[in-house]
């Protein structure tokens, strides 16, 4: 969760207490929370029908063991039992010293310092026993789902995720090259011509989107090929994927130079952003 302020630089000392007092002295109004949660819950019925966030809850949920397990989009009973008293909880046991990080950009840090410090200074510290723990274990998710397509992925374990750099640029890299979209997709880099997979989309009528992607984390990720597709070429496409990913692994001259390019039209788009 994050709270951010922008405004002149003359005015920090009110933007640094409005911050703090918005995070130290929520009004949790009984009336605004029930409100809250009905929107929530328009929300999560709007998400669960979204393939694509629904893949990445299944594949988490499926793959790891521990707290990445744990669902994303929370379920209408989880929901239904929210009220003032759980988010003060919350807000007790998760809004500890340890956890709060204040950033600042365009300011004074020393400046920055004294006016945050008498504000922040008696926050407790955490009584939990650390950071929970994920172990990638592998695994399968199936749902039925009321749908002329299928949507499928097919996915691997990012070992180390955002901290170990090289492995990160490696599927970034990865994933340029795989590229990807859908029917009405063409043109840039990662789409059309430079993709290795949208190819496919116009090779088989069944294909309607077919795309790499990665989610990192601090120690560890995913990365993988997802796919919408009529029921029946499930298998196929699952063939389809397979065979482009070992391709991958077994790169020939021509690969080669398709990899360099994509590893300068990545850089290029990097800088030009």
């Amino acid at each position: 969760m994050s709270y951010s302020y922008g405004a002149l630089k003359t005015y920090m000392p009110e933007m640094v207490e409005v911050l703090v007092d918005c995070v130290r002295n929520p009004a949790l109004l009984d009336w605004e929370v029930k409100e809250e949660i009905m929107k929530l819950k328009a929300e999560l019925a709007e998400a669960s029908s979204n393939p694509e966030a629904f893949l990445l809850d299944a594949l988490h949920s499926s793959g790891y063991s521990g707290a990445l397990a744990n669902p994303l989009i929370a379920s209408e009973a989880s929901v239904s039992r929210l009220n003032t008293d759980v988010l003060e909880e919350f807000l007790a046991l998760n809004y500890t010293s340890p956890r709060i990080v204040l950033a600042a950009s365009g300011v004074d840090h020393d400046e920055l310092v004294s006016i945050a410090e008498p504000l922040l200074s008696d926050i407790p510290t955490a009584t939990g026993t650390g950071k929970p723990k994920s172990v990638y274990v592998g695994g399968e998710y199936r749902r039925a789902a009321d749908s002329s397509n299928t949507d499928l992925a097919l996915a691997f374990e990012l070992p180390g995720g955002w901290l170990k750099e090289k492995e990160f640029a490696t599927a970034s890299v990865l994933q340029a090259l795989l590229g990807g979209g859908g029917v009405f997709t063409w043109g840039r880099p990662g789409k059309g011509l430079h993709s290795r997979l949208n190819p496919l989309v116009n090779e088989f009528d069944q294909i309607k989107s077919i795309s790499a992607f990665k989610n990192v984390h601090s120690n560890t990720g995913i990365f993988g090929i997802h796919a919408s597709t009529e029921a029946a070429f499930v298998p196929k496409v699952i063939d389809l994927a397979a065979r482009e990913l070992t391709s991958l692994a077994t790169p020939g001259q021509g690969t080669l130079t398709v990899l360099c390019s994509s590893v300068i039209k990545l850089f290029t788009v990097h800088l030009i952003a």
